[in-house]
């Protein structure tokens, strides 16, 4: 057996090496998406209706859902609405931050729950109850009420039950309202009963459909749920509260699905398969540099053996590192981007010196999401989105207006004031349009100054921030 040159060694070793990189990074980026799907579907999985389903109460037996109460005090009843998706129990806390990221059974969770406003009465007897859910994709959560906006949808879906205090009352849905977040004169659960008539105006003023055939004097139940990337848009369902009903059954949601296949089983078979190919691969590897192969006895037609050639060893190599760098820089420059942080108009989100990550496909991002853009003199900026196409941004003595609404930013750092030079406001944002910030706002020259970006500025929504200095 022919012995391989000494020579060839350590071009093999680097090739060897390099196989082995690359097979490592593939199993990496794999497994991270494998289980950023798995986190996905599970918070999904962990806020739909079926998982409360056991603790739902009915006209005949409420043990479950006391023991629901019994685990978690802060439960006080539970919201139906009739062949939906919005099938959950209820809470109230003392603050309304609370049950944002906690789940009615006292653990945290993203999904959080539907709870009621902390300035509310527990009764329901209030002249506006108002309720909070997140908007979750897939129907989860108060998600469903988008179908609302459809007029059929609408007729179709205008009866729900509340539970509370061991009897069982009717809703009757009657108006679907899009609203600022920050419209006090809606979102406002203090309302007295003599504003009641000017409060169900301000309704109907404000709603998409409405119907004013309810009766105007029963207490109103108003659900309230995000629309997805815009500055601070909600939906509001509004309903009207009736009188306990001893025989109304509360029985448990039967749209429960199928049980198919679990979400996980595809792309952890996927990896399996890799996994145990690649093991395969190192082993049939490994073992036939340790034996060695026989070489066949070579016949009067066989041509001979060329022995191993350096400079092909060579070549082959640096046509894979070739190959290698080519391919990074296509994904590095159409997919991915990677940008040094200059200076710290977004701390202390991002510093000067910080590496940003950002994904170049996606070029449409929501509200209050950082991404990098060249702005009107061309230079590379760092920002997050404020307002979208369809907004009207103002700055006022009092600081950042949306749509005439102060806005509440906990990520700003310093007074959002207008710069001399900069643009005149109102700023009507039209299609394709955002308005970018820098957190800190006294050292970022941003859409203040250089007017709203266009979707075609945008270089990519970041998806990560590496620090390399630790202030």
């Amino acid at each position: 057996m022919r012995k391989r040159p000494r020579t060839l060694r350590p071009i093999r070793l680097i090739d060897g090496l390099i196989d082995l990189l690359l097979l490592t990074v593939a199993l990496v980026l794999l497994a991270l998406g494998v289980y950023a799907h798995w986190d996905g579907h599970r918070l999904v999985r962990t806020a739909q209706s079926e998982v409360y389903a056991v603790f739902k109460p009915s006209a005949q037996e409420h043990l479950t859902f006391d023991q629901l109460s019994a685990r978690n005090p802060e439960v006080i009843g539970w919201l139906t609405l009739d062949d939906t998706s919005i099938d959950y129990p209820l809470v109230q806390g003392e603050d309304n931050a609370k049950y944002v990221n906690t789940a009615v059974t006292g653990e945290f969770s993203l999904a959080g729950s539907i709870f009621l406003d902390c300035r509310n009465s527990g009764s329901f007897a209030d002249t506006a109850s108002i309720l909070y859910g997140h908007h979750i994709e897939g129907d989860v959560m108060l998600g469903g009420l988008d179908h609302f906006a459809e007029q059929s949808y609408f007729d179709a879906h205008r009866s729900g039950t509340l539970f509370f205090d061991g009897e069982s009352h009717p809703l009757h849905v009657f108006a679907l309202v899009e609203a600022d977040g920050y419209d006090t004169t809606l979102f406002n659960p203090l309302v007295t009963a003599e504003e009641r008539a000017d409060y169900l105006a301000r309704l109907r003023a404000a709603a998409v459909i409405y119907d004013g055939d309810f009766d105007a004097a029963l207490p109103l139940l108003l659900l309230s749920t995000c629309v997805p990337n815009t500055a601070n848009g909600r939906i509001l369902l509004a309903t009207t509260v009736g009188a306990p009903s001893k025989t109304e059954s509360l029985q448990a949601a039967a749209h429960l699905g199928a049980r198919g296949i679990p979400v996980w089983v595809p792309p952890l078979a996927a990896l399996a398969v890799v996994v145990l190919f690649s093991a395969a691969l190192v082993i049939r590897r490994s073992a036939a540099q340790k034996s060695g192969a026989p070489e066949p006895t070579p016949g009067p037609d066989t041509p001979p053996n060329r022995p191993p050639s350096l400079g092909r060893e060579v070549l082959l190599l640096l046509l894979k590192l070739a190959g290698i760098a080519a391919f990074l820089a296509l994904l590095f420059t159409m997919v991915f981007g990677l940008y040094v942080n200059a200076d710290d108009a977004m701390a202390p989100a991002a510093r000067e010196g910080d590496l940003v990550f950002c994904y170049r496909l996606d070029r449409q991002p929501g509200v209050r999401e950082l991404v990098l853009y060249r702005d009107s003199t061309g230079e590379t900026r760092l920002g997050r989105v404020v307002a979208r196409a369809g907004d009207t941004v103002d700055v006022t003595a009092d600081g950042l207006r949306i749509n005439g609404f102060l806005q509440r930013e906990d990520y700003a750092v310093g007074e959002t004031l207008a710069f001399v030079d900069g643009v005149t406001y109102p700023v009507a944002l039209e299609d394709g349009e955002y308005f970018v910030l820098g957190d800190n706002r006294a050292e970022s020259a941003d859409s203040r100054l250089t007017g709203p970006v266009d979707e075609r500025q945008i270089i990519g929504r970041v998806i990560a921030v590496f620090r390399w200095r630790d202030f």
